[in-house]
């Protein structure tokens, strides 16, 4: 008897290896230059559980969608980035052209 396969229920498969990231016991261990600290090559534990934002907004959605989400975070910060660069600049032209003005009056 022939029995006739259907379409596989699993299409893709995403292997981690656990040990090249890092990840033990519910937590990743990163450089602490990813998580905004020094570049001294220390490495810090990242809980991933609800408690990382990132994570618990990510954590139940498909890998597709999660790259959406992490590219959409990275636009975001890249433009407030932009801003705040700005803004600095901006101050730092107004500060040299009041120290102009300030002294030209003494």
């Amino acid at each position: 008897m022939l029995v006739q396969m259907g379409a596989p229920e699993i299409s893709t498969v995403i292997l981690l290896d656990r040990e090249i990231l890092g990840i033990n016991n519910g937590s990743a261990e990163l450089e602490a230059s990813i998580m905004g600290g020094q570049k001294d090559g220390k490495r810090i534990k990242v809980p991933l559980n609800s408690s990382d934002k990132l994570f618990k907004e990510t954590r139940d959605l498909n890998f597709e969608v999660v790259v959406q989400v992490l590219r959409q975070k990275v636009k975001s910060m890249k433009h407030d980035y932009s801003e705040m660069f700005a803004l600095t600049l901006e101050f730092f032209y107004y500060s040299q052209v009041m120290d102009v003005v300030i002294h030209a009056a003494l």
